[in-house]
């Protein structure tokens, strides 16, 4: 008994039916079959080797863009783009630009409105940006104090901000009245400098109302804060050797122009000859008691002796 059988091939052409399955039909439908692969394996080297089609060779792949926050330009997500910085809010494009400011870091901070994440922060969610240059701290060490329970760092000074440079040494700051440091030797004036003290390097001169003066040379003043570290020639934050000579005692020491002539000479060995014996029970109340012990004495006759004839800095 025979069946009909329906055969179904299907290709880019068409499709090929078969109803009777016989010989004849098969035979049919074999010739179909490989006629239609024939012209199928033609139009596929026609695809791949005309020149008006397109080859895997011709494919563009788009590129794809990252936004990053920091390269100053706002885009994608961003509300806003401060671009990369130094400590001093100068631009930069790597630490070799920030060397010896702030941090040395070439980075991403808060500008303005913008915050380091390329968002907008309005109102009190963070606190504005300085813009002036600030003193917070200074160091000193005067040389050869008695040691005492707890430290006897302890003096009265001036000091001056000036250019730094040593063809014009310019005066740019003199600090009106005397600060004082305490036992640490710390003085902390929290004090906001004027604007014609722009960010930049200066030199640093301290006079204190027993000592030579001295000079911090090169000081990076950035916008913000700022210590002074006279015990360290870097300005480093960690306590140096560094100290201040002692045995300037000539004048009352009430101004920055009476606390000596920033040479040690006769007249400051004449002043402590004529005190030698004196009780300072406080242990800073006379200039000639330059180790603040309890009296003027031998002890401070030889600091003098030993630093006479030295100058301070200028």
């Amino acid at each position: 008994m025979k069946h009909n059988v329906c055969l179904i091939l299907t290709c880019k052409f068409g499709i090929i039916k078969g109803f009777k399955n016989d010989s004849h039909q098969r035979m049919k439908l074999k010739n179909s079959f490989s006629i239609g692969l024939f012209l199928a394996l033609a139009l596929v080297l026609v695809w791949v080797w005309h020149p008006s089609f397109s080859s895997a060779a011709d494919v563009t792949v788009s590129e794809v863009h990252v936004t990053v926050c920091g390269d100053g330009v706002m885009e994608g997500p961003e509300q806003c783009d401060p671009g990369k910085h130094c400590a001093n809010n100068n631009p930069c494009t790597s630490d070799a630009d920030c060397m010896g400011i702030g941090d040395g870091l070439c980075k991403v901070r808060p500008f303005g409105n913008c915050s380091a994440l390329c968002t907008i922060v309005v109102g009190g969610g963070r606190a504005p940006e300085p813009t002036t240059v600030s003193l917070t701290t200074i160091t000193v060490r005067p040389e050869q104090r008695s040691v005492v329970s707890g430290n006897n760092y302890d003096t009265d000074f001036y000091f001056k901000i000036f250019t730094a440079d040593n063809l014009n040494h310019q005066v740019v700051f003199d600090y009106p009245s005397m600060l004082t440091a305490n036992n640490s030797g710390m003085a902390s004036p929290y004090f906001t400098l004027p604007e014609s003290v722009v960010p930049g390097v200066y030199d640093i001169l301290l006079k204190s109302k027993s000592h030579l003066a001295k000079l911090q040379n090169n000081v990076y003043l950035q916008v913000g804060d700022n210590s002074i570290n006279f015990t360290n020639p870097d300005n480093g934050t960690s306590i140096g050797s560094a100290t201040l000579t002692a045995g300037d005692i000539d004048g009352n020491g009430s101004s920055s122009t009476t606390i000596g002539d920033n040479v040690i000479n006769a007249v400051d060995l004449s002043i402590i000859l004529s005190q030698v014996g004196s009780l300072d029970l406080s242990g800073n109340g006379l200039r000639a008691n330059l180790n603040q012990d309890t009296v003027v004495d031998e002890q401070d006759l030889n600091v003098l002796l030993g630093n006479l004839d030295k100058e301070g800095d200028r």
